[in-house]
């Protein structure tokens, strides 16, 4: 049987991550670095934006700055240990800029040497401001010479770069079968936790084929903002969603009215509450789902224990009245329906 690629994923505190230490119970899916988030394919200026850029719209300027783009942000990933979601040369590979840099190269850019444009000349350091400056002096003051004709450039020699959709992903598939070797697929099944999120999951037939499984886990909302608000925020955590009740509502129903949902049997829907209330019913259909046997699960309840994760259920229970009934009026649609006896 082929190893899988699993993603656990979600929408913003739903509890994927209880399926990732789930999952690290069953044999052959050890989970290295634990709920560690790879985001390298849907951040900003990563993977999804550079086939945005590259196959919808595109000419010599919008490619140039997609190329740019794409391949700084990788570096960050690559370079900055102490970046949450970076650290990439010691957690997926110290190979991993050089199959960044392949990936560009593979595309066949043309290189323009002789001329730039508005977006090379935006300065962004201290340097480039007093090159500017020193540059518009000596010209009002008629000097003539090598300063005053260059104007000083973020990076040289523009990249232009536009695929074919068939050429493109051929390539972004050699990209991630590097990423993924280097993690040691050809060894074992791999678990990254949010490599994909649920809004781009329409893209998979591109990049994924049947080794992929998806477990998409959602968390009743009135307790992902009690959450939020009443604990992450308190914890000094960043929280990325409205702190108003109203304003939460909105962007919520907005986040999940924008997923296109697609019927693929890579990808499985559960509540982060089956998992703890329907515990036993709910492991048979990840057996299923994975094509494990139910003996794999050697290790259960040590690191995902739903006798112990309940504590982080019915959170709503200690909002306030308006608030809790703002939410279970405008999302009652999202909400879980809890056993009677709790």
């Amino acid at each position: 049987m082929k190893n899988q690629i699993v993603v656990p994923t979600g929408y913003m505190e739903s509890g994927s991550s209880a399926v990732t230490d789930l999952l690290s119970e069953i044999e052959g899916y050890e989970v290295n670095n634990g709920s560690y988030e790879y985001i390298l394919m849907h951040c900003p200026d990563g993977v999804f934006d550079l086939e945005d850029k590259l196959l919808y719209g595109n000419n010599s300027i919008r490619s140039d700055e997609a190329v740019y783009r794409f391949l700084g942000c990788m570096k960050e990933l690559y370079q900055k240990k102490n970046y949450w979601p970076g650290g990439y040369r010691k957690i997926l590979s110290k190979h991993f800029l050089e199959h960044c840099y392949d990936f560009i190269k593979r595309l066949e850019p043309i290189e323009l040497k002789e001329t730039y444009w508005y977006f090379q000349e935006n300065p962004d350091s201290i340097r480039m401001h007093i090159l500017y400056l020193a540059r518009r002096i000596l010209r009002k003051l008629g000097f003539r010479n090598k300063l005053t004709e260059n104007a000083p450039l973020r990076y040289h020699n523009m990249r232009v770069v536009i695929p074919q959709k068939e050429r493109f992903f051929l390539e972004a598939k050699a990209f991630l079968r590097d990423i993924f070797n280097d993690l040691g697929y050809a060894q074992r099944n791999l678990v990254l936790d949010q490599f994909l999120l649920p809004h781009n999951l329409f893209r998979i037939k591109e990049y994924f084929d049947e080794s992929l499984r998806v477990f998409v886990v959602e968390r009743d909302p009135r307790d992902v903002f009690a959450a939020n608000k009443y604990l992450l925020k308190k914890d000094g955590i960043p929280v990325p969603y409205p702190l108003n009740v109203e304003d939460f509502c909105r962007m919520y129903r907005a986040v999940r009215e924008s997923e296109s949902m697609i019927d693929d049997t890579r990808i499985f829907r559960l509540h982060f509450e089956d998992l703890i209330y329907d515990y036993e019913q709910t492991l048979p259909q990840i057996y299923s789902f994975l094509g494990v046997d139910a003996e794999k699960h050697r290790h259960k309840r040590t690191k995902f224990d739903p006798n112990i994760s309940i504590r982080n259920t019915m959170l709503f229970k200690r909002l306030p009245s308006i608030e809790k009934e703002i939410l279970e009026k405008d999302l009652k649609d999202y909400l879980f329906d809890f056993p009677k006896s709790t």
